[in-house]
């Protein structure tokens, strides 16, 4: 646990306290996560979460901090040396963190935590003074080397007095406290009754698309044997897209085992073509003139590639399984 710790201080000394340049030649940090396997459930919790948000803050401008998670991180060391032109990177100096609470159980701080990076550049530190070895002591406590100030603290600030639900309060003050000043597509924002919306789903009422991040954790709870309501995985997965589509919205889901994307805020500066065209499908004729279409209407044998579509899922999926399609001969 120390080791790990140590790694995370010089992490934050590296990426957040002391650089100060950044262009198409800066250095790239590269940060090995996976010791995180041999903690407690709690201890990976914290160290994944905090490193999570440091690579949104760092990363948000130019690609410079690469975590290693699972074995799909690993195919960094193929890339090519130069891939490309990167906006240049404005200086972000992670000088706060943002408490959130676990005693009280209200985990959803962990959450208000998080936003709080987005919004403060505020790291996400459960609050655990009397652990010596927890994030807390190490970044904020009397002995820390860091000593970071703390931007917010949500230690006992919701108790349910204002929705009935200590959980949706926290939603609720994050809400009115952080997301009504962020002027973005990127708001927070409120789904009612598909029921109650009729025409909701009109592509002429909306103007620009929702991207919803993260997906329902059909196998820890809500569903089927971890829910008293009986909601299937794949019903509630069906109509949860069926919903939030109605809503010009597209989900970006992940599930447990093979779904993490540790390095999403790293990859968004890969350059991209100005615009990507889609061929119509081929008319049969037309395959019949390349020949793989015989007058009797028969595949011509030979050998094809095939495209798989599947769900869309997210890029997660695409990020975690395509690398040993490109790797195993």
């Amino acid at each position: 646990m120390t080791e790990s710790l140590s790694r995370l201080f010089y992490l934050l000394l590296a990426t957040g306290c002391t650089v100060s340049l950044c262009s198409r030649a800066e250095t790239i940090y590269l940060y090995d996560l996976r010791y995180t396997a041999q903690l407690s459930r709690q201890d990976a919790f914290e160290n994944t979460h905090l490193v999570a948000i440091l690579s949104g803050i760092a990363n948000r401008n130019s690609a410079v901090l690469y975590t290693l998670l699972t074995n799909a991180d690993e195919a960094v060391e193929r890339l090519p040396d130069e891939p490309g032109p990167v906006a240049r990177w404005r200086p972000v100096r992670v000088s706060s963190v943002a408490w959130f609470s676990t005693t009280p159980v209200v985990y959803a701080t962990s959450n208000v935590a998080s936003t709080a990076g987005g919004v403060y550049d505020a790291l996400p530190v459960c609050y655990r003074p009397n652990d010596a070895g927890s994030l807390y002591s190490v970044l904020v406590g009397e002995a820390s080397e860091l000593r970071l100030p703390v931007a917010l603290n949500l230690v006992g600030l919701f108790n349910g007095s204002v929705t009935g639900s200590v959980k949706c309060d926290a939603y609720m003050w994050a809400k009115e406290s952080m997301m009504k000043s962020i002027d973005s597509p990127g708001d927070l924002v409120r789904l009612p009754c598909l029921a109650s919306t009729p025409g909701a789903g009109k592509s002429d009422q909306r103007l620009f698309m929702i991207h919803i991040g993260g997906f329902t954790p059909w196998a820890f709870k809500y569903t089927d044997g971890h829910s008293q309501h009986g909601h299937g995985g794949v019903e509630t997965e069906w109509e949860s897209v069926r919903v939030f589509t109605s809503y010009n919205a597209y989900v970006d889901a992940d599930a447990c085992c093979i779904g993490a994307m540790a390095n999403a805020a790293f990859y968004q500066h890969f350059p991209l073509p100005v615009n990507m065209t889609q061929n119509p499908a081929p008319t049969m004729q037309q395959l019949m003139e390349k020949g793989y279409i015989d007058a009797d209407g028969k595949v011509v044998p030979k050998n094809y590639c095939v495209f798989y579509a599947g769900d869309y899922d997210s890029a997660a999926w695409l990020y975690s399984q395509l690398r040993d399609c490109g790797t195993t001969p």
